[in-house]
């Protein structure tokens, strides 16, 4: 496998990992159990802002395309061949004679680049944010079809990883409720000593 190969999965793989676990802090913030579509996407609103940081990363997708437009710049500005480095001389335009490629160097479109960065970015926090409503949603089915049906379980318990706080029963209405950082030990949490 290639080093761009490489990066761009490591790349996504954080952007997801991110969204992720900024969807699972929004959910477990906004208290509801199995939301709405509207409640759905003022989560997913607020994790992409939460994901603003992750623009940055973004430019490393394309760190090998970048890298690979820099030697050539650097091989054209001394009369070698662009791709494979053989002499050809300074201001050679002709495709070259020994691998055949093209030495007209294409400038690097920016807006092109910016475009594509915001559609990995607006892609990844979709994905992640995909994930763990499936999550959040299979952990509030299970814990109110638990509690519709009479099995032995828990009147509160903490939510599913990677989500935050915890689901109540509520016997009077029997529904279930969210409540954060409640059942979940937290950074925040100074009480312990720590």
């Amino acid at each position: 496998m290639s080093v761009s190969l490489w990066t761009r999965i490591l790349v996504g793989t954080v952007l997801i990992g991110w969204a992720v676990l900024s969807y699972g802090l929004v959910r477990g913030a906004m208290e509801d159990v199995l939301p709405d579509a509207g409640d759905v996407l003022a989560d997913i609103v607020m994790t992409m802002l939460l994901m603003v940081p992750m623009l940055f990363l973004t430019p490393l997708w394309f760190l090998s395309c970048l890298s690979r437009h820099t030697h050539a710049r650097k091989r054209k500005s001394r009369g070698d061949c662009c791709e494979c480095g053989h002499t050809l001389g300074v201001g050679f335009d002709q495709p070259c004679p020994e691998c055949g490629s093209d030495q007209r160097l294409k400038p690097i479109e920016t807006r092109r680049l910016v475009v594509s960065c915001l559609v990995i970015w607006l892609c990844a926090g979709l994905v992640g944010s995909g994930i763990t409503e499936t999550i959040a949603r299979m952990d509030e089915k299970s814990f109110i079809h638990a509690h519709e049906h009479g099995m032995f379980h828990p009147k509160s318990r903490s939510r599913a990883w990677p989500l935050w706080g915890s689901l109540k029963w509520d016997e009077a209405t029997r529904s279930a409720k969210g409540s954060f950082l409640e059942g979940r030990s937290s950074f925040l949490d100074f009480s312990t000593g720590l």
